[in-house]
Parts: structure tokens; C-alpha cells; sequence
């Protein structure tokens, strides 16, 4: 998914970079009602409930905040979430040797080490983003930045809940049936798909775009 955003956004120099998020967006929440309102799907512990509601806010208000913000700022944001991504989950393989007890009935395999490295990971995206895409934020924005991006690992952790209160391994596994989410998914299969990408950008487009849209009317 990333590489496709990527690819996507020299190709048109970012002119429909943000349409294009609004409708991997769109596609999270049409995953999630379709497996809120399924009377067949069994669901998970009844404690868990509220997390999909929950998320299903947050993709609607990251959907209205692709509206508010430049092309620039989401692609650095991307960047920001998949390197937390890539870094919780690289450090949890290799040194996570001390599991977070009260995330266990959420993500079991969840470590200190690799949710302490999704923290630290995002700060790269500051040096790296600029030799990706060739773009300079304000000092502010990076600050924005870097306080929305925290909430990557917090947003991974809602995806999380939310899939374990449908009882899904991953996400694709509610659309996959339809022949036209099945075309979007591939190669994805057996790997949650483009969908499980969005738990982190999600929430942390959300808390970008709340606190700059907040800090510019001061």
C-alpha cells in the first residue's frame, strides 16, 4: 500500500494524492459496517464491543481531514506511520522478549521493545521524508507531525481490538468475497490487505489534523 500511495503521488506530483487516501479510507469503513451489520459473523468478548464503533469514528473524521490538510503533509504522515510499523514490528521479532500483560487479550504477541520502537521509528521519518519526497515542512508542522504520528502505535492497537471483537485474523477477510475488493486486495491474501495498513495512519491523520487545524487558530 505504501509503495502504491508512493508510486501514486510522483506519478500525478500529488494532484489526487489525497482522493486517493479519502478512498482507502472510504474502502476501511465499508469493512467495517459490512462486518458490524453481518448477523453471521460471530463476535468477539462483549468487553470489546466498543472498539469498532470507536474506530469507525476515527476513519470517518480521518476521512474529513484529508480535506484539511495538503498532499505534503499526508504522505509525510504515511511515512511516519509505516516506519513506526515497520520498526514495532522488526524489533518485536527480533529482541521483544518482555510481552505487555494488559494488551494480551488485544494483540498477545505485543512487546515493550517493539511498542517502545514505534515510538522512536516515526522521529526518522523527519531526516528520511525529505530525501523520499523532496518536501520541507514548517518547523511547527514537524512538531504537529511528530505529535499525530505518536499515535500510530495507539491506532495499530484499535485496528487490533476491532478485528478481535469480529473474531477476523485480518481485515481482508470481510471483503475478500466480493470480486472487486478481492482485485484490491491482491497479493494480499492470507496478509490482512491494504486494510490493515490504515489502523495507525488513520488515528494519527486524526490527531495531525486536530492539533494544526487547533494551533492555527491561536
Amino acid at each position: 500500500m505504501i509503495a502504491a500511495l508512493l508510486l501514486a503521488y510522483f506519478t500525478y506530483d500529488g494532484e489526487y494524492f489525497n482522493l486517493l487516501v479519502l478512498f482507502c479510507l472510504l474502502m476501511a469503513l465499508a469493512e467495517e459496517s459490512v462486518a458490524e451489520y453481518d448477523i453471521s459473523r460471530p463476535k468477539g468478548p462483549s468487553k470489546l464491543r466498543a472498539f469498532p464503533e470507536l474506530q469507525v469514528i476515527v476513519l470517518i473524521v480521518a476521512m474529513f481531514s484529508t480535506l484539511t490538510v495538503t498532499h505534503e503533509e499526508v504522505a509525510y504522515l504515511i511515512i511516519v506511520c509505516a516506519l513506526s510499523d515497520v520498526g514495532a514490528f522488526m524489533v518485536g521479532k527480533l529482541i521483544g522478549k518482555h510481552k505487555v500483560a494488559f494488551l494480551r487479550e488485544i494483540s498477545p504477541k505485543k512487546s515493550w521493545e517493539g511498542y517502545i520502537a514505534g515510538l522512536i521509528f516515526p522521529a526518522l521519518a523527519i531526516w528520511l521524508t525529505p530525501l523520499f519526497l523532496g518536501i520541507q515542512l514548517q518547523k511547527s508542522m514537524l512538531i504537529y507531525l511528530a505529535m499525530g504520528g505518536l499515535l500510530a502505535e495507539v491506532g495499530d492497537l484499535l485496528g487490533s481490538a476491532t478485528k478481535r471483537a469480529f473474531v477476523m485474523k485480518d481485515s481482508n477477510e470481510v471483503l475478500i468475497k466480493y470480486k472487486f475488493f478481492r482485485v484490491l486486495e491482491y497479493p494480499m491474501i492470507g496478509h490482512g490487505g491494504y486494510l490493515d495498513r490504515l489502523d495507525s495512519l488513520s488515528l494519527s491523520l486524526c490527531g495531525y489534523a486536530i492539533i494544526r487545524n487547533l494551533a492555527s487558530l491561536l
